[in-house]
């Protein structure tokens, strides 16, 4: 994996498993990569730009685990997701009012060049004293985030080292890391394949399934033969188009505070925007589906989705 002692944080990348090394080596190499990243984000100031940081390398050893998930006892595996997912949800709430505060930008170029006569300069001061307000009370987390040493999330990676390190994995051979992604991809195939699966909670599960595979498959670059870019490409267009209609649904959960002269605009806007997002994401999810029919598989996996 490389030394990163002197490295720019947000460069790790999961690289998993480690070139002519067992499972288990590959682990303990993680262990030491893991542990020098968290050393580097000791001395850095965390901002919004490494909680977003922060939250993608937890997801990748949260999709790790996954990978692994067949090698773990099952009760040692459900203690270590609860340690990622303490870390991941700390993080949460500041992560949401940004993603909020950009939306809330948005909306205020779509008032600003709305067509028509209509004067909107008091719905337009009334969203850019809500974005103030926000902003203040980020820095004011920001502020209560260092004064608490950045929190729990350090410690949560930490445990999760300690407990993965505890148990030996089981035995595995040397196909198991394309038999296991295969599966993955079999399994997500199996469930959301079709446009009607992505109904209610599917479109959110199918983005967090889509995620650790994506993952994954940057982190294991021999998995699939040949490697095919528009594969990966794909995968993030549907993270991202998926990742917007997730925020429009979270931001309907919310108490946001709209004043009651945007509300009605607020929610006209917002329902564009989800109509304009569901026409992305179900072309691109055809594009998705048919590039994982696509992907080869390596001689010898044909049976590989009973073996693991």
């Amino acid at each position: 994996m490389g030394d990163i002692r002197n490295s720019d944080p947000r460069h790790y990348r999961l690289r998993f498993p480690l070139e002519n090394m067992t499972m288990q080596e590959s682990v303990d190499g993680l262990f030491q990569y893991t542990g020098i990243w968290l050393e580097i984000m000791g001395r850095s100031r965390i901002t919004e730009t490494e909680v977003h940081d922060i939250r993608v390398v937890i997801r990748q050893l949260m999709s790790l685990q996954y990978f692994l998930k067949p090698l773990i006892d099952k009760k040692h595996y459900e203690e270590g997701k609860k340690t990622l997912d303490r870390g991941l949800k700390e993080l949460e709430g500041s992560r949401e009012k940004s993603v909020f505060i950009k939306a809330l930008k948005e909306f205020e170029t779509f008032l600003t060049l709305k067509e028509g006569n209509v004067d909107n300069s008091r719905q337009l001061h009334a969203l850019r004293c809500l974005v103030a307000s926000l902003e203040e009370e980020i820095e004011r987390d920001w502020a209560t985030f260092e004064r608490d040493q950045g929190g729990i999330w350090p410690d949560c990676i930490k445990n999760w080292l300690a407990w993965i390190k505890e148990e030996p994995l089981a035995d595995s051979d040397e196909n198991y890391t394309a038999q296991r992604l295969e599966k993955m991809i079999g399994k997500w195939l199996g469930r959301y394949h079709r446009r009607q699966s992505l109904k209610g909670d599917g479109l959110h599960q199918s983005r967090i399934a889509m995620k650790k595979i994506r993952y994954l498959y940057r982190a294991v670059p021999e998995a699939m033969v040949p490697k095919n870019p528009t594969v990966i490409r794909t995968m993030a267009a549907y993270q991202e188009t998926t990742g917007q209609l997730h925020d429009i649904s979270r931001f309907r959960e919310m108490s946001l505070g709209i004043p009651d002269s945007l509300a009605r605009a607020w929610v006209d806007y917002e329902a564009h925007q989800e109509k304009k997002y569901l026409k992305q994401c179900f072309k691109v999810h055809q594009a998705l589906v048919e590039a994982l029919t696509e992907v080869p598989k390596k001689e010898g996996r044909h049976d590989s989705r009973n073996r693991t």
